[in-house]
């Protein structure tokens, strides 16, 4: 006597839902104010550059002042540069 047996495997493949499969429970918060120039920043102050976000760091608010790097400027020390 001979017995056979035959197994056979099945695999299913998920279908590709749509994106989002969720439902946010919470809006995303309005974009801060552009940097302005004209505004004295402190520590804590967010702004947002060149579609960036940044927050003025308590330590480093002379930096949140400084529009533009000005190698003429006495106040700033050139080894400095990447701190702005």
């Amino acid at each position: 006597t001979t017995t056979t047996t035959t197994t056979t495997t099945t695999t299913t493949v998920a279908t590709p839902t749509t994106y989002p499969t969720y439902t946010p429970t919470e809006t995303w918060p309005d974009c801060p104010p552009p940097y302005n120039n004209h505004t004295t920043y402190a520590a804590g102050d967010i702004s947002e550059v060149h579609e960036h976000i940044f927050q003025c760091d308590e330590e480093l608010v002379h930096w949140c002042n400084i529009y533009e790097w000005d190698e003429e400027n006495e106040d700033l020390d050139p080894s400095d540069k990447q701190l702005w």
